[in-house]
């Protein structure tokens, strides 16, 4: 503590010392700038003393306004990389739960259309099933009776038929055998006769 009290006294005298130097040294260059001036000669240390403690002033303002720019300009930089590295993040966040949200939405909506299709696929298939058990049932009429197509005749055609289209959910199930050119005159006779009465 000593120490310390002792070397700001110092300091404190040497500052008092100096500042009686520049008093005495301004007094004295007020009496030679005023001796000078009487005798007709003009003096130019006076005004250079204070031209050097202009530039100085200036050069330390200067100097002064320099760091300051910096600092402003750092501190700028500094909130637009804040501000970037914000919009950032946010932008990310808000990508990675859309992109998220879209693809539940897809998937859920690709689940609910394979369902459908596999729905309305099974629903066919059982469709065709019925439809085809008829002509399954007609093949087999043909062969146990030894007829050849187009001329058979299924028995109880309607009823079969009026069950297969409630089972397939068909409007309407017929039949119509494809007869070619040369059979015409004998399948107008077999329509005309008892054993095709339904056709």
């Amino acid at each position: 503590m000593m120490r310390k009290s002792q070397f700001v006294s110092a300091a404190t005298e040497e500052r008092l010392k100096s500042f009686s130097n520049a008093e005495e040294s301004s007094e004295n260059e007020i009496d030679e700038s005023s001796q000078q001036s009487r005798a007709g000669v003009s003096t130019t240390s006076g005004t250079s003393t204070n031209k050097h403690e202009a530039t100085t002033s200036s050069s330390t303002e200067e100097e002064l306004a320099k760091h300051e720019t910096q600092q402003v300009f750092r501190l700028r930089m500094m909130v637009i990389l804040v501000l970037m590295a914000t919009a950032g993040a946010i932008s990310y966040t808000v990508y990675r739960i859309t992109d998220k949200a879209e693809a539940d939405a897809f998937e859920a909506q690709f689940e609910g259309a394979a369902e459908k299709i596999i729905a309305s696929f099974t629903q066919i298939i059982h469709m065709l099933g019925t439809a085809s058990a008829i002509g399954v049932e007609m093949t087999a009429h043909s062969l146990n009776n030894a007829e050849k197509f187009p001329f058979v005749t299924l028995p109880n055609f309607e009823r079969r038929a009026e069950n297969a289209r409630h089972m397939s959910g068909a409007m309407m199930v017929g039949l119509c055998p494809l007869v070619e050119r040369h059979h015409f005159e004998a399948w107008d006779e077999y329509v005309a006769g008892d054993s095709s009465y339904w056709v």
